[in-house]
């Protein structure tokens, strides 16, 4: 299983228990070697965030629903642009908007790294690797999880 770490917290912070931080703690990090590899390990965070939630009872913050309200978003924006101006012009502002900020977050970035500002593309382009990796591994843990209470609702209901 993963995403343990959100587990224990939540039931650290549910039994009255506090987390802290120990800015004392060094954590050593290998980052990912491509945009597709930061991609999966985002979806894995997602699917086993949303299985945490799932397992608790317990709706995260705003910070962990935001990426599964944009791919929910692009998922319907997308076939009704095909056919609607509206949709077409949501999309275009909601895609534009994620475009500006990701360029601007990544300019931030590199700015307070003292870094090429010639990497700000670079480094936008893993935005969307976090963002879509995680609400789609979000997604599609959900959409598991109601198949399998239906085929468990089935069974109940031929055995019955």
């Amino acid at each position: 299983r993963r995403n343990q770490d959100s587990d224990l917290n939540l039931r650290v912070r549910r039994s009255g228990g506090r987390v802290v931080l120990d800015p004392a703690i060094r954590v050593y990090y290998r980052p990912r070697g491509s945009l597709r590899e930061v991609f999966r390990q985002y979806h894995s965070y997602g699917f086993w965030r949303c299985a945490v939630m799932l397992k608790h009872h317990h709706v995260p913050g705003p910070r962990n629903l935001a990426p599964l309200a944009f791919v929910a978003s692009l998922a319907v924006l997308v076939p009704l642009a095909v056919t609607s101006v509206a949709a077409r012009r949501l999309l275009a502002l909601q895609v534009g908007l994620y475009l500006v900020l990701a360029l601007s977050a990544a300019a931030v970035v590199v700015w307070r790294r003292r870094e090429s500002f010639t990497i700000i593309p670079v480094v936008a382009a893993v935005f969307p690797a976090f963002h879509v990796g995680y609400g789609i591994g979000m997604a599609r843990r959900l959409i598991s999880a109601a198949a399998a209470k239906r085929r468990r609702s089935v069974r109940q209901a031929l055995s019955s």
